[in-house]
């Protein structure tokens, strides 16, 4: 028998739920890693594993991809929008970056200075005209379905 006190004691139930949860965000190698040893793009994972363990109705993301590289970035956006629509949930993010808000955002809400400047899907939404006024920078947009900014020069902060 084991000396564990009952309230160390891990049910099989969570112990499943954990282990998927680690399959779920391709964090399950980094479980004999300490913390301090992770890069930007695993601890962003272990984040988002602790963040849905238990599943949550909506899940609140600032910045998830701040300061990763672009090849973490699209791994943590991909597997955001693998929760989306795998576990059906409801995902409400901060993003800077433009090109990926409009990649894997159904809907946008464009803020100025506090103030909703626009709202809805990002072929509608981003617009030049738009982010000259908003963000001050000259962009072209490319593309239709999903469009992509490129940034010409930059106006004035």
């Amino acid at each position: 028998t084991s000396k564990r006190p009952v309230w160390l004691k891990h049910r099989t139930k969570d112990i499943e739920a954990a282990s998927e949860i680690l399959s779920c965000t391709n964090s399950h190698k980094l479980l004999k890693r300490r913390v301090c040893d992770l890069s930007g793009g695993e601890l962003q994972r272990v984040m988002l594993a602790l963040a849905i363990n238990p599943v949550p109705d909506i899940l609140l993301l600032d910045e998830p991809t701040n300061h990763l590289d672009i090849c973490f970035q699209i791994e943590i956006m991909d597997l955001v929008l693998t929760l989306n629509k795998e576990r059906r949930l409801t995902v409400v993010a901060v993003l800077h970056d433009l090109n990926l808000a409009a990649q894997y955002c159904s809907r946008l809400i464009v803020l100025e200075r506090g103030v909703v400047a626009a709202n809805g899907i990002p072929s509608k939404v981003l617009t030049s005209e738009l982010i000259k006024r908003v963000f001050k920078v000259e962009a072209e947009i490319v593309g239709d379905k999903c469009p992509r900014i490129f940034v010409r020069s930059n106006l004035s902060c």
